[in-house]
């Protein structure tokens, strides 16, 4: 599982409800679970264990670096990518549900990069890759173009839990996430389009799958 929250570890709507009880549940029929998500600044970290690992990811001037926080909750196992990005701000999102964070492609582009690179260096290799609304609308395109054959066999899920948030913004973002474009990534009429972040999970995903009718 990749989502932007998970209960009880951070909340916002109804997505972190859904990637927590799902988690459990999965684990209750025996599968091996594994949760990522960012370490918010709100994030209690009370129990959690550091790993003994950094992960580099390539944004268009930076190589920026994660450190991992890991926990386990209901049989399944939590990790959280800490970066100044997640753990410097006082919100998720925005610091109100109305103010969003001008930045969130690249904060969010962290965590898509960020679960490739945490799988490949814990030799993990992942059947089903579920991804949890537009925060991680990137991860089916990354692992489905990745020329890595480590994730040659990893299939992807998409999961769609509220069509009217999507993670659109300028084209320029895209760049400063150092990903090239992609019509596929693209909504809106010339000269107006925007990068649509659930709309490339949507186009790249193996599976898509919603929340409700």
């Amino acid at each position: 599982m990749v989502s932007s929250e998970s209960v009880p570890f951070s909340k916002s709507g109804g997505l972190a409800d859904v990637v927590g009880a799902l988690s459990g549940s999965l684990v209750a029929l025996g599968e091996d679970v594994r949760v990522i998500l960012p370490l918010y600044g709100s994030v209690d970290t009370t129990g959690f264990t550091a790993l003994d690992l950094t992960l580099e990811v390539e944004l268009l001037d930076s190589t920026e670096e994660i450190t991992v926080l890991e926990t386990t909750l209901d049989g399944a196992i939590y990790y959280f990518l800490d970066h100044p990005l997640y753990s410097g701000r006082v919100g998720i999102y925005g610091d109100t549900s109305h103010a969003p964070y001008g930045d969130n492609l690249v904060r969010y582009m962290l965590l898509n990069k960020g679960a490739m690179a945490l799988v490949e260096a814990l030799d993990w290799k992942v059947d089903v890759m579920h991804c949890h609304d537009w925060t991680v609308g990137f991860l089916p395109y990354l692992i489905k173009t990745s020329p890595n054959p480590f994730f040659a066999e990893t299939r992807t899920l998409m999961t769609i839990h509220n069509l009217a948030y999507q993670g659109e913004f300028s084209r320029l973002e895209l760049l400063r996430a150092n990903i090239e474009p992609d019509e596929k990534f693209f909504s809106g009429p010339i000269p107006h389009k925007r990068v649509n972040m659930l709309k490339a999970g949507l186009e790249y995903a193996d599976h898509i799958s919603t929340v409700s009718p």
